[in-house]
Parts: structure tokens; sequence; C-alpha cells
């Protein structure tokens, strides 16, 4: 009799355990992290009589969660990858609106600076025509400076967002490690009792943390999770935490980097982070901001200098010779502030269309520098001073220390310092230092005009003369003589439709036509510079001269370089953020697929537990109707 009384008592208890955990379960089916728990039941030991073995009733193990640590690891992977990836795509796409707005793009604006200059040039001595050019060189460098205001606010936006990011990892960290605390206290991992509720808010903070930055756990034999970022920088361990922060960094202060802080100690691991917003942050600031920065940079350097260039090559309306039309590109160098040697870098712009969009850094490794371009990581070596890229790099100063370092910026900063530097429209310098006449009694039809790259008059007239026998018998060319003496070779047969022929300490002469013997013509500085266009047409002409990347690319056409491939890279990234998405989507099905709660199959067990607690109770009344049938029959 107690035996059928102690099998349905173990049935109600174990049965009442299963309905209250399939209850919880149904009422948590929209709880965020929530695992499906489950109870397994198991006989009781039989108990050996006369009559054999007779069951002892049912017994049910703890209460566990239905769970699968690698398909929530993998749910923690593909958030990590698809908010690094989102973040990217978001960034990069924000950065193509601003570059392909044909308001705000620098197309348009070159485009009207050059027109106005070649208003000027069809009317040279007017003044209106003048001032409108100097308006337009302004509202381009206004334009200039608006993009670059751009970058820099996208700039402070990550810097801010860094910030924040940080402090939230270091939260999350901290509720972590006082979840792994608690679970610690309350478990009983011999007898696999452990806090199911608690366990899930930890994966869902691990999830939560997965999305500020790429994480890998471990779990340890006392039930706590350990949390790793980085290349193995362990951020959480039991119940300790190792924070995140910020720094300026030491050759740029509007530059943030991460900082990892463990036992007092702290370690740049900016380059270590994977994955996250904070990835996506820095590859959008490291792969597109920093290099859409230096191309811009490279567009207002080569242009600002080469307007310079051909502008100082005129004379203004004074007659003086002209002077930088722009302001001069300047090198930004920052020294490292651990250096311990004296040598001082100074960096100078020698050739404009030589020049890298890239960052570089110089370092001296004890018997020689090493200068590595960021772009590609090339790098170069020297034993001094030594030019590369476009720049010249004087070491001066006393000596290194090895290890000294030095950041490199060409053309970072160009963009910010791009300004006007003319304000005078009578300043501008549209007529050429020299001219050129033919004499009234040339025979032939020989023409000859004068490209001049000098800075200051030359010191008198000076004749070319055509002579069939100048370069010897039967060997025609021009005779040069007065302030500059030479010989030049030109046979009309082959070069009347024209030829460019140097000339030493002059410029460049544009030979063509049949001369006649004894044709000469006369170069002489311009005296009569008001009406003068022929410096004016030059800076006219290199609207399209290809200029940029070593004769690749006009102005126009680098900054069109630039705008497709930060379309490009937003397209990619985009691409890309969608296909993680689909993958983030797909682990988290399957986790949902094992861990989640499917109300059909909770709905069903409540019923057959149901079933099964009332015929448990059944059997309670019967073994109460034995035992009282019992009692009345000892009564009698």
């Amino acid at each position: 009799m107690p035996e059928v009384l102690n099998i349905a008592t173990s049935g109600l208890l174990t049965l009442q355990r299963a309905l209250s955990t399939t209850s919880n379960n149904i009422v948590n089916v929209n709880t965020e992290g929530y695992s499906r728990q489950a109870v397994h039941f198991e006989t009781q030991q039989s108990r050996q009589t006369g009559a054999g073995f007779i069951g002892s009733g049912v017994t049910a193990s703890p209460v566990e969660r239905v769970y699968n640590a690698y398909l929530v690891d993998q749910v923690h992977l593909h958030t990590a990858s698809e908010s690094s990836l989102s973040t990217m795509s978001d960034m990069v796409s924000r950065l193509d609106n601003v570059l392909a707005d044909p308001a705000g793009g620098l197309n348009q604006n070159i485009q009207k600076f050059f027109s106005a200059v070649n208003s000027m040039a069809n009317n040279p001595a007017s003044s209106p025509e003048r001032r409108v050019v100097i308006a337009e060189a302004e509202a381009l460098a206004t334009q200039v400076k608006y993009l670059d205001n751009s970058l820099d606010q996208l700039n402070t936006e990550i810097n801010n967002r860094m910030v924040n990011l940080t402090n939230e990892i270091t939260e999350i960290a901290n509720n972590i490690a006082h979840i792994n605390e608690r679970i610690v206290f309350v478990s009983d991992s011999s007898a696999n009792i452990l806090p199911n509720d608690l366990m899930d808010q930890r994966d869902l903070l691990i999830t939560r943390l997965a999305s500020k930055v790429g994480v890998s756990t471990v779990e340890t034999n006392d039930g706590a999770v350990n949390v790793f970022i980085g290349t193995g920088q362990p951020l959480v361990v039991g119940s300790d935490v190792n924070a995140l922060s910020t720094a300026k960094n030491d050759f740029d202060s509007r530059r943030l980097e991460v900082v990892y802080t463990r036992d007092g100690s702290n370690a740049d691991i900016t380059s270590s982070i994977t994955g996250g917003e904070l990835k996506g942050l820095l590859n959008f600031r490291d792969q597109v901001l920093d290099e859409t920065r230096n191309q811009l940079g490279v567009l207002v350097v080569g242009l600002g200098e080469s307007i310079n260039e051909q502008h100082r090559l005129g004379l203004d309306l004074d007659g003086n010779f002209g002077q930088d039309f722009f302001k001069p590109a300047e090198v930004g160098v920052v020294a490292d502030p651990d250096n311990a040697g004296a040598a001082v870098i100074d960096v100078t712009i020698s050739d404009y269309t030589d020049i890298e969009a890239s960052d570089y850094q110089l370092r001296y490794d004890g018997s020689q520098w090493l200068m590595l371009r960021k772009s590609d990581s090339s790098v170069t070596t020297s034993a001094g001073s030594f030019t590369l890229d476009g720049m010249d790099i004087s070491i001066t100063g006393g000596a290194p220390q090895t290890g000294d370092t030095y950041l490199i910026r060409p053309t970072h900063g160009g963009a910010a310092a791009f300004e006007v530097q003319l304000s005078k429209p009578g300043d501008i310098a549209a007529a050429a230092a020299l001219r050129s006449e033919s004499n009234d009694t040339n025979l032939g039809d020989a023409a000859l005009s004068v490209s001049a790259d000098i800075d200051s008059a030359i010191a008198g007239d000076i004749t070319v003369s055509f002579d069939p026998d100048a370069m010897g018998p039967g060997m025609p060319g021009y005779t040069v003589s007065g302030a500059v003496t030479a010989t030049i070779a030109y046979d009309p047969v082959a070069d009347a439709s024209g030829v460019d022929v140097a000339l030493a300490g002059i410029g460049t002469l544009h030979l063509s036509g049949n001369p006649e013997a004894g044709d000469s013509f006369t170069i002489a500085n311009n005296l009569t510079a008001t009406g003068d266009n022929t410096n004016a047409l030059a800076l006219v002409d290199m609207q399209e001269l290809r200029v940029l990347e070593n004769g690749k690319s006009s102005f126009q056409s680098f900054y069109g370089n630039i705008v497709a491939d930060v379309g490009v890279k937003a397209r990619q990234a985009e691409v890309n953020a969608s296909t993680e998405t689909t993958l983030l989507q797909q682990a988290q099905t399957a986790r949902a697929s094992v861990s989640g709660v499917n109300l059909d199959e909770e709905a069903a067990n409540l019923l057959k537990f149901q079933q099964a607690y009332q015929a448990a109770a059944r059997v309670v009344s019967v073994a109460d109707s034995m035992f009282q049938t019992l009692l009345s029959a000892t009564r009698r």
C-alpha cells in the first residue's frame, strides 16, 4: 500500500515540475534571449522482492535549458561581423553622398574657376573679369574647405562614438562579471543545478557585447565565462574586468585610439580590434576616410601648386612677375613625443605631379632612416637627406637616436590649408613675361612663340635666325644670339607642322612653318603687359592638362576618380553588409530551432503532462481507497 502511494506521489511531484517548466516556457515565448527549458524523466530504482523487482516511481532531472554552445557562438560571431559591416556601409554611404552631390562636389567649382580665367583672357585689361576670377577662386577654396569640414565632422563623429562604445563595452563587461559571480555562487555543478535564467541573461549580454566589438568566450568549470577581445586580450575573467577606453594619438590629437587597461598598465590595441561597431568605425577611418582626405589633398595641392607655378611665369598689370595665386602647400611633420634624438626633419614639395595620397612614417633604426609609405607599406632607406614621391626630405640638426620616429603628411592637411592668396585684381599675371615678334623682312611663313620659364626679366633681346647650314652643311636650323646663344635643329620638311624646343634659361620655343634663309624672330621682355593674355591662356589650358599622378589625370578627372572610388566602396560595403545580415539571420534561426520556444509543442506538452498528472492523482485516490478498505476490514 505505501508503495502505491509513494509511486503516485513521485508522479505528482515530477509532473508538477514538468507542468511548471512548460508553463514558464509558454509565458517567456517573447522574452529576448530566453532559452527553452526542459525536464527529463527517469525511473526510480526498483525494489527487489520475492515476486521480483517492483518499480518505485519516477524522478526528474534538474530543470535544464535546451542549449547548443556552437550555435550560440555562431550568433556571437555573425553579430560582430554584421555590426561591423553595417557600420562601415552606413559611413561610406554618407561620405559618398557628400562627394557625389553636384552642389557639394568640386568639379562644378573647378569648371567655374577656369571659365572665369577664360573670360579674363578674352579681355585681360578689364577689372570686372579679373574680380570674377578672384571670386571664383575664393568660391573654389570655400568648397574645398566645406568638403574638408565634412570629412572632419565624420572624424569627430567617429571619435565620439569610440568614446561611447568603449564606455558601453566596459559597462557590459562589468555586468557579465557580476552575473558570473552570481552564477558561481548559486550553482551546484556536481548536481547539475544551474541558474538557467542568469545564464540566458549572460548570453544576451555577450551578444550585445559582440555587436560593439568582436569577442570569443571560454566557459570555466565553475560555470563562469571568460570573455576575450582582439587578439586574445581578456576583457572578463570570472568576476574581474579589464577596461577599455580611448586616448589621443601621439601624432594627431584629433585622432583617438583604443586603449586596453590591465593591472594599471595601458596598451594601444586599436589594430587588434576584430568585429563589432567599433571595428566598423576603425575600418572606415583607416580604409576610406583617411584615404579620401589624402586624395583630396593631392588634388588641391596639385591644383594650387600648378596654378602658382604658371602664374609666377606671367606679368601682372604693373608689369611685375606674378605672385603665388594660392597659398603654397606645406607638408606636416610630427615628431613622436618619445623621440630622444635631436634630428630636425624638414619636408618640402618639389614635384607636385609625383605626390602620393599617403602618409609616411620616418624612423631611424640606429644606422639609417627608413621611410614607410603607409598606403602600400613600401619602405625606402637612406643614410641622410633624400627625395621621394615628389618630396625633398631634409634631415639636419643633432644626432638621431635609435627608434626616433616622425609622421610625414604631405596631403592630409592640404584641403584645410587651401586658400586664395591674391586679393587685388591687378595682381593676376595674365600677360607673358616674354614676347616674340617676326622680322618684317621675313620671306617665309614660319612662326615662333615662346612659353617662358623665368621669374625675372632677361638681360637683353634674343634673336632667332634661320640658317640652312646652322647645324652643318645642308643641316638646317636656327641660330640663337643676344642674351642667350644656342643652335637649334629645324628641318622645314619634317618640322613644318610644329615642334617644341627647350631653350636653356628661357623656356620652350614653339617653331612651325617654312622659313627662308635669314628669316628671324626677336624675343624680348614684355613691356606692354596690359593687353596681353598669353599667360591667361596658359592658365586656361591647365584645366585639361594631365598634371596629377605623373601625367595620368587632370584636376576634374582626378576628382571624378575620388568620387567613383568611394562609390565603389559604398556599393561593396552595402553588398557585404547585406550578405552578413543574411548569415546572421540564419545563425539566429538555427539557434532558435534548438533553444527557441515552440508554442504548439509546449501546448501539446502541457496537455500531455496535465493528463498524466490527473492519472497520477487517480492513483493516489485508488491508494486511499485501498487503505480505507484495509482499515475497515481490521475494525471488524
